[in-house]
């Protein structure tokens, strides 16, 4: 009876964060079948304990979705300075994407137009955190569009960010931090240098590590 009566506690909680939390509509269906389900068994202690799963995880799953729309921003223009961890930055000729974070404590992905060859240097070699008067474009992450396609946007909402910053910024600005955050940052940004002069393949190998 334990185990029967934990994995319907386990299914209540994973059917309720579909629904509410991946809009997924069958979840809903599947939370009546199985409460239903639970009723048959005429086990107080077990119904019980369902409805506090279902209440527990909707509370939290309603939390969430407040957070979430707390964080959406509406797409539009956007000016205003972003701070990058060195070991972030992803660099593909003149783009370079990071996750940053804004003035007033959020997570956005940054996609940036770099300004010159000097800059592109500057961000491959940078091992502190970096600030950024960036000029550009907000929106809200695309969701995917095809079936079995990756979903950008459920997966970097499982990280915090819900919003992309497309734009450019003609000024980097490397920052000293006394921080254990950013100490680690650092530290892990002096290491994938060092990697990438190793002699090929190896240091392809290691920067895929």
């Amino acid at each position: 009876m334990a185990s029967l009566r934990g994995l319907f506690l386990a299914l209540a909680a994973s059917l309720t964060a579909a629904w509410l939390i991946g809009h997924q509509n069958w979840a809903a269906v599947g939370l009546l079948l199985l409460f239903g389900r639970v009723l048959c068994q005429r086990d107080r202690r077990t119904t019980w304990l369902t409805v506090g799963v279902i209440v527990i995880i909707g509370l939290r799953c309603g939390q969430l979705l407040a957070q979430r729309q707390a964080q959406t921003q509406p797409a539009g223009d956007f000016t205003g300075q972003l701070t990058v961890q060195p070991d972030a930055w992803r660099i593909n000729g003149d783009l370079a994407s990071a996750v940053a974070v804004t003035e007033n404590g959020s997570k956005v992905q940054l996609f940036l137009t770099l300004q010159s060859q000097d800059q592109q240097r500057q961000l491959q070699e940078v091992t502190t955190p970096v600030k950024l008067n960036v000029t550009g474009k907000v929106e809200q992450i695309l969701p995917a569009t095809n079936t079995n396609e990756f979903d950008r946007r459920a997966y970097q909402a499982n990280r915090g960010i819900y919003n992309q910053v497309t734009g450019k910024a003609p000024v980097l600005v490397a920052q000293a931090s006394h921080r254990l955050t950013d100490f680690l940052h650092q530290l892990r940004a002096n290491f994938s240098h060092h990697m990438a002069n190793l002699p090929q393949p190896l240091a392809g190998y290691c920067g895929g590590c």
